[in-house]
């Protein structure tokens, strides 16, 4: 007899409670049965070795009146052992005795359910039907006639036939007509001979179903509504389709599932989730059919319509069927406000299948809240150039960017720069959370910091999502465009762009120059405070001849803001910014800077004389050791704008040139020359 709180409250004759009988089939189905399980144990002494055991029962409580027997006798069943291969425990069955089913539509997903079966032993097992029989305990069991359309392998109608898999024991089927029906399975076992190098039958199991199927199926197994999740776990709203429309649009979902002829529909939304979770349980009422879950089942969206991968799904049924389905998120909740999550056609064409045959409508949909998250906030302060090499870049994030989490799911910080207004190109990433500036050394590149304009935005990757961008700043690029000498100063015109990343109405400029010696040695003599962006530059002569380093500096007056540095132009007062011009009215350039701006990009000797073009030209460019590092017996070929030499592979620095001119006229005349600064 069953223990208390487990023996089935309509049967009288020992029977235990059959859990889920009501997950499709309907209890108020007059073919519906409230089936009770019937346990029967005995012990025997067997005495010895033996092929062929057999072990039999029967009972008159345990078979009701059937819709595919002819007639309804008591139960017999029997069960064989052969021990000669050594001892053998008879398979156990994993499943439930009974179950109950319900009427498919023709179309509709067949029906799964399972009688399987494990062997203690570990010896292989197959499944078979077999015919049900009557007789007394010791047998013979007499069969027991099928009625007409029915058979020991086709027990109940279905649509799409009656399949048992010989080595799984899983059902699949279709059922097309209300009934009760009976059914026998028998478990064989076979252990591999290791002498005859054969499979030998050691004993099988037998079990008999009797399934009731109603016409219709309970209203769990019909997901009309739905996701049919458990209550204690969500709340219900109920949403009009206006509403609904407003939730599709705001997650850019082609559609959110509502009963057709319903104007208002009961959204669930999943309580109990957190900021930073990484799975999502889902607790069904009524069972589905494991095989048919994938992960491309879901779909979840955070607020702003972010898509969360869901990289798999688990479950904790051991059987063809399971209550509960955990989604394990690519990423984790890291958004406050309302996530959206939706039931979808997967890779296998269909959506979740419920145990009853019956599909979750695709779109349906739930709402999960999520509050409590910090939320990670920075900007960009500054773009400033170091030592006319280097460009540093500085930036600020709030108290977010401390919390562990956040910098456990951290990414990088990502900076990007433009050159010359051309396109963004990611330049470096830094994995460290707490880092709040990068130095970029342009020393010895290909891409000096002299006229050259750059331009640097920084973004944060933060769990799997790029989470915003920073402003974008631009160095300041300080340009000579001429000099001139006056008798007691040196001029320079100087230009710059307006540094960006100061509030216009809180920004100044400073003009500073210096004896330059190395970059890191400079002699700042003076400087200038200006709110344009131009400015005639004077240094006396009393601060003696030599090389000046030139720079700007953009900063805030109330020093609210960092301060940014520019290039430095290196001016040389022994050799002004221009052309020079000598006897011969030859105008020689003393500065090439071939960056494509049209301006001094290569060593063009000019001169408007009629005469000049029949003059030849020998050019030597010597450095400052006197190393010769350029000759052109026959530049006069190459003396044009487009094809005179442009510096080629030499580096930023002063030159000096000598000049040999021979003309048809004047014949040979003296070398002319002078120094040449190079800036690339």
């Amino acid at each position: 007899m069953p223990p208390s709180g487990l023996a089935s409250p309509n049967d009288n004759n020992g029977g235990w409670i059959v859990a889920g009988l009501d997950d499709c089939a309907n209890t108020q189905d007059s073919s519906y049965r409230d089936l009770a399980a019937h346990k029967f144990a005995g012990y025997v002494s067997l005495p010895g070795v033996c092929s062929d055991f057999k072990f039999s029962a029967s009972a008159a409580c345990c078979r009701d009146i059937s819709s595919n027997l002819n007639s309804s006798p008591n139960l017999f069943i029997s069960a064989h052992l052969n021990n000669t291969l050594g001892e053998s425990s008879s398979p156990q069955f994993l499943d439930s005795a009974a179950i109950a089913l319900c009427v498919q539509m023709p179309g509709a997903q067949p029906i799964h359910f399972s009688q399987a079966a494990y062997d203690p032993d570990g010896d292989t097992i197959t499944y078979s039907l077999g015919q049900p029989e009557s007789g007394l305990n010791c047998g013979p069991g007499i069969p027991i006639a099928y009625s007409p359309g029915f058979t020991a392998a086709n027990p109940i109608p279905s649509n799409t036939g009656f399949v048992l898999n010989p080595f799984s024991g899983e059902f699949t089927l279709s059922p097309s007509q209300q009934g009760v029906y009976v059914l026998k399975l028998e478990v064989h076992n076979y252990r591999w001979d290791t002498v005859t190098y054969t499979w030998i039958s050691i004993g099988n199991a037998v079990r008999e179903l009797m399934v009731p199927v109603t016409a219709n199926c309970s209203n769990n197994a019909q997901f009309n509504n739905g996701l049919l999740i458990q209550n204690g776990t969500y709340t219900e709203r109920n949403i009009s389709s206006s509403q609904k429309d407003s939730i599709r649009n705001a997650y850019q979902v082609q559609n959110v599932y509502i009963d057709t002829g319903s104007t208002t529909h009961a959204l669930k939304l999943l309580s109990g989730y957190h900021c930073f979770d990484t799975v999502i349980r889902l607790e069904f009422k009524s069972p589905i059919i494991k095989s048919s879950v994938t992960a491309t089942d879901f779909r979840i969206f955070a607020p702003g319509a972010v898509s969360v991968p869901i990289t798999s799904v688990s479950d904790t049924g051991n059987s063809l069927f399971t209550n509960y389905l955990d989604l394990h998120l690519y990423k984790p909740l890291v958004y406050n406000g309302n996530y959206l999550l939706q039931i979808r056609l997967g890779n296998d064409g269909n959506t979740i299948i419920g145990k009853c045959g019956v599909s979750i409508p695709q779109f349906s949909s739930l709402i999960i809240p999520i509050n409590g998250c910090p939320v990670p906030d920075f900007e960009l302060d500054q773009i400033s150039v170091l030592e006319d090499e280097k460009i540093t870049l500085q930036w600020s994030a709030n108290s977010a960017l401390q919390d562990s989490n956040v910098q456990k799911f951290f990414g990088s910080w990502n900076v990007f720069a433009s050159e010359n207004q051309g396109p963004w190109n990611l330049i470096h990433s830094l994995q460290s959370p707490a880092a709040r500036n990068h130095t970029i050394d342009f020393g010895g590149s290909n891409y000096p910091v002299d006229h050259n304009n750059y331009e640097f935005f920084l973004d944060l990757r933060y769990a799997g999502e790029n989470w915003g961008s920073s402003r974008s700043c631009e160095t300041i690029l300080l340009e000579a465009n001429s000099s001139k000498d006056t008798g007691s100063n040196y001029e320079i015109d100087l230009t710059w762009n307006d540094y960006d990343c100061l509030d216009p109405n809180q920004r100044g400029y400073l003009i500073e120059y210096g004896h330059f010696f190395r970059v890191d040695s400079v002699v700042w003599l003076n400087s200038i405070s200006t709110n344009l962006n131009q400015h005639l530059l004077s240094i006396p002569k009393s601060h003696g001849t030599g090389l000046y380093a030139i720079r700007v500096i953009a900063k805030d007056p109330q020093n609210q803001a960092l301060p940014s540095q520019s290039n430095w132009i290196i001016f040389d007062s022994q050799t002004p910014i221009g052309l020079s011009e000598n006897a011969l009215n030859w105008q020689i350039p003393n500065i090439l800077n071939p960056n494509g701006n049209g301006q001094n990009e290569s060593f063009y000797i000019q001169n408007q004389s009629s005469t000049a073009q029949d003059v030849h030209i020998s050019l030597k460019v010597f450095n400052q050791t006197g190393q010769l590092v350029f000759s052109d017996a026959q530049y006069h070929h190459r003396n044009t704008p487009a094809n005179a030499w442009n510096g080629g592979s030499l580096s930023t620095g002063v030159y000096f040139y000598e000049i040999e001119f021979t003309g048809p006229a004047k014949g040979s005349q003296a070398p002319l020359q002078g120094k040449l600064l190079l800036v690339k």
